[in-house]
């Protein structure tokens, strides 16, 4: 519920606590599943405006298909895009497939299988005409078998700018007790096999993680290239997604969700993970993730579902432009300049992961620059400060009285500040410097 909004000693301010503000999102959890049936691991394919979902095998078929104008409904079931595994896999065992199309025209599919000789999950790759059609699997062999690290699951197929094509997987070193990696190697150009020296993109190595990283997705945005991927256990309320930025589809890549994950689109939905973005023609980005429809767990008789998400992907500091113009306000209230880049990711971070705005204001004039610049100001001298740094003059002796008074009376330094950095005023001024 919005605060009282009152204009005081010349500002207008919002009487209520400043509080942790998530990323901006389409929340899904008001909305019914996309498809409500089991749909774990969803690939999601927009093809001249025809869009496609492949997931993860269940009794429908090794790799359940659907098709809709839309990606928010309408979707009808289209088959088993994988009626015959290869000849070297068991069925059953199909996991989490993803579709690429190919420079002539032709669709590759690739989808984890379970290798019979080892008794691994292995990657397979089939070719079709188009994602609508009967794929046919290459029997000769996996494109990728990872058996010292336990087999290799979960592909994900990135077809860059210049058109070159990618895969990138989870090594299951969690399946013989070591952590997971995950890796990404570049495809020939007919789709079926890989080509120079793997790269390892990322490695579990967060608390918030714990046990295993998995699923990655690999997505251009505005000329940033990131790297999403599911983390945590999968039949856990845990299972999350976190994302990172790299340098190139064989990396170097760095984690921007350090601290914690990336959780605000998919609040209300439980376990919510295996996240795949696909950019629409007018440039919106649509993420498709499952969802267990109840306590997770299919021991418990419910499903993942899937649902397909309008979101605003995270920038290089891992929040929304909104987010990052609160901590730059912060900034420019408190120490009168702009953030420097290590501040601003820093503390963007922080409030992302839920410290709130009066938890960062507080350590910025706890700060040794807040010291060194203006000592230890009494209450008017601090309104003053806030006054200058905020709509650049002194305060009038109304709102300097009226202030001072409040800290007096027990309003905290940390709380002004937010009051100041997020009134209208500012707010507006703000978005005028661009």
């Amino acid at each position: 519920m919005p605060g009282l909004v009152r204009v005081l000693g010349g500002i207008a301010v919002t009487l209520a606590s400043t509080c942790f503000v998530a990323l901006s999102f389409a929340s899904p959890a008001d909305a019914a599943p996309t498809i409500s049936g089991d749909a774990a691991d969803p690939d999601l394919v927009n093809d001249g405006g025809d869009w496609w979902m492949v997931t993860t095998n269940h009794g429908f078929g090794n790799v359940p298909r659907w098709r809709s104008s839309n990606p928010t409904g309408g979707w009808r079931w289209a088959g088993d895009a994988l009626p015959r595994v290869p000849a070297w896999a068991t069925p059953g065992f199909t996991w989490a497939p993803t579709l690429m199309p190919l420079a002539d025209g032709t669709w590759a599919l690739y989808v984890a299988a379970h290798h019979t000789a080892s008794g691994r999950q292995c990657i397979a790759v089939a070719l079709g005409a188009s994602p609508g059609a009967t794929f046919t699997p290459v029997d000769t062999g996996p494109i990728v078998c990872q058996l010292d690290r336990g087999g290799s699951i979960d592909p994900a197929a990135f077809v860059d700018d210049d058109g070159s094509r990618f895969l990138v997987w989870k090594s299951d070193d969690n399946a013989i007790g070591r952590p997971a990696s995950l890796f990404a190697q570049r495809l020939s150009a007919d789709g079926r096999r890989l080509e120079g020296p793997a790269a390892r993109l990322l490695d579990h190595d967060r608390s918030w993680e714990v046990p295993l990283i998995e699923n990655p997705e690999m997505v251009r945005d505005d000329g940033r290239l990131l790297l999403l991927y599911s983390a945590g256990w999968w039949e856990s309320d845990g299972y999350v997604t976190g994302v990172a930025e790299c340098s190139s589809p064989l990396g170097p890549c760095r984690k921007v969700t350090s601290q914690c994950a990336w959780s605000a689109p998919t609040a209300g939905l439980r376990g919510a993970g295996g996240a795949s973005v696909e950019i629409d023609d007018t440039g919106r980005a649509w993420m498709a993730v499952h969802a267990w429809t109840g306590r997770p767990g299919y021991r418990f008789g419910t499903s993942r579902a899937a649902h397909v998400i309008p979101v605003e992907l995270p920038g290089s500091d891992g929040v929304d432009a909104a987010a990052l113009g609160r901590i730059d306000r912060l900034y420019l209230a408190v120490l009168g300049r702009e953030p420097d880049q290590g501040g601003r990711r820093e503390w963007t971070e922080h409030h992302r992961c839920g410290m709130p705005l009066d938890g960062v204001a507080g350590h910025l004039t706890r700060s040794p620059e807040f010291a060194s610049r203006f000592g230890r100001p009494d209450d008017a001298t601090f309104v003053d400060l806030l006054y200058r740094n905020v709509l650049g003059r002194p305060a009038d002796p109304g709102g300097r009285r009226h202030w001072a008074g409040a800290l007096a009376s027990g309003v905290t330094r940390p709380d002004l500040i937010t009051q100041f950095s997020e009134s209208r005023e500012f707010v507006s001024e703000y978005a005028r410097r661009g």
